[in-house]
């Protein structure tokens, strides 16, 4: 068998907000194959299983293909159900977004507090390696 090409780190939260789209998008016409979800995120198949689980889980209405074969995985398609659009589901998505956006300024807090004990110590004399520095950027900030 030959490898196909090498995946990067996913941003689940990320790939989780495009295969919301993607499946939004795709509501109206036949909906969205297993494969363009996976292709779109630059994940596996078995991923993008994983993500509209947690979808479901969290009680966004996915209609799945039936399937023609057991054992075997379906080349159907995959989109919301109509109900979709309701109050509680749009509440739901604010609601995720909402604590999306507390975590990363709550990581950009965490950064500042280290940043400013780092440049506290060095200024009370302390010798500090710079790969201590390093590693809080690696910590903190992803580009």
């Amino acid at each position: 068998m030959i490898p196909g090409p090498k995946r990067g780190k996913h941003n689940h939260e990320q790939n989780l907000d495009i295969v919301i789209r993607e499946l939004r998008s795709s509501s109206h016409a036949d909906g969205v194959t297993l494969q363009h979800l996976a292709n779109v995120c630059v994940v596996s198949k078995r991923h993008i299983y994983r993500y509209l689980r947690e979808l479901e889980e969290i009680g966004l209405p996915i209609e799945r293909p039936l399937v023609n074969y057991p054992g075997r995985s379906g080349g159907g398609h995959y989109k919301l159900k109509s109900d979709s659009q309701s109050e509680e589901w749009m509440l739901l998505m604010i609601l995720h977004q909402a604590r999306e956006c507390y975590r990363k300024q709550y990581k950009q807090y965490l950064f500042l507090i280290n940043i400013t004990l780092y440049l506290l110590a060095l200024k009370g004399g302390c010798k500090l390696p710079l790969n201590v520095l390093v590693k809080l950027m690696d910590r903190y900030c992803e580009i």
